[in-house]
């Protein structure tokens, strides 16, 4: 049984991903990769291990539904299995791990799917040094925590409701309802202040959900707004005014009444002829403001390049990964 279980310990990727803190030791593992005739360099990384790993990471535990170990058999120091994973990927094959006293190990995996056959050999060596095995993982926590929270500042900086786009799943942009709210309220701000442009206004306001990310993060949409045009009608900029502010655009609409481009400008009003041609006598702004809001047809996509042999060799290591371990 011990045989066993120290075989398993290299075999089983279950021992990676519970690793939690405590002391380890560095091994040095190499490992190559081959199909369809072609071969990944060899590469050779140094990793932690855990000095005594709790008997239940030891043990295929239920990782990935869609894979499955079976005829799991050992003779001596050696363990072979079989592996099946189902799902678009489908994976099967077959592997060996022989343990070389306490201090090495050596392996190989046959794996099949729709895109070929590969074979993976690897070998690892103790090295020595103490380590911290939990030490990784809390790294990639961490770094996928701060991707989230530069997700959702930039999500933040758009003014756009602090929600995956439509279409995406919501684990696209996780917290920024919840943990990462600061980091999305702090982009904001900084869309709240180039907004404060006036020459940035006008696109700005039209993002959708402006006023709900606004509202979310606390800040007064409509005090914004309400600076914004008195400064423009303060400054006679009625361009902006027929763009932007349409309540204020309508009631100067009234002096447009019964007057076209010559008795504007012989009334020397022809500063506010963009609210009448909006907002004035037979105008539509319905039609106006629909035209301004009609999205610019999307580019077309490029075809998609066929998978090199390359990607189909790292595309068949999907799924085996997290049920043996190697690193």
């Amino acid at each position: 049984m011990r045989v066993k279980q120290a075989v398993v310990a290299f075999a089983i990727s279950a021992i990676t991903a519970a690793a939690g803190a405590g002391t380890g030791e560095y091994w040095e593992v190499k490992q190559t990769m081959s199909m369809e005739g072609m071969s990944l360099p060899p590469s050779q990384t140094k990793v932690c291990k855990p000095t005594r790993p709790a008997a239940e990471d030891m043990l295929p535990a239920d990782r990935d539904s869609n894979c499955q170990m079976t005829n799991v058999r050992t003779s001596g120091a050696k363990l072979t299995y079989e592996i099946a994973c189902s799902g678009p990927d489908a994976v099967t094959g077959s592997g060996e791990v022989e343990q070389l006293g306490p201090d090495a190990y050596r392996g190989r995996n046959v794996m099949r799917s729709k895109d070929g056959e590969m074979t993976m050999e690897f070998e690892g060596r103790k090295v020595g040094g103490a380590c911290d095995p939990g030490e990784p993982l809390r790294k990639f926590e961490a770094m996928m925590a701060q991707g989230q929270a530069d997700a959702c500042r930039r999500l933040g900086s758009e003014l756009a409701p602090p929600d995956p786009p439509a279409g995406m799943p919501p684990e696209a942009l996780p917290g920024c309802r919840t943990t990462h709210k600061a980091a999305y309220c702090e982009g904001v701000r900084a869309g709240q202040d180039v907004m404060a442009e006036r020459s940035k206004f006008s696109s700005m306001s039209k993002a959708t959900g402006w006023r709900e990310a606004f509202g979310f993060c606390g800040l007064d949409a409509a005090a914004l707004e309400r600076k914004m045009c008195q400064a423009a009608i303060d400054e006679e900029d009625y361009s902006f005014v027929a763009d932007s502010c349409v309540e204020d655009a309508k009631a100067i609409a009234a002096r447009c009444a019964g007057r076209d481009i010559t008795s504007l400008s012989k009334a020397g009003q022809m500063q506010i002829r963009p609210i009448c041609e909006k907002y004035g006598p037979g105008a539509d702004p319905a039609a106006a403001a629909a035209a301004e809001a009609a999205p610019a047809p999307a580019p077309e996509a490029p075809p998609p390049e066929p998978p090199s042999t390359f990607d189909k060799l790292k595309k068949g290591t999907k799924g085996l990964k997290d049920l043996i371990k190697l690193p």
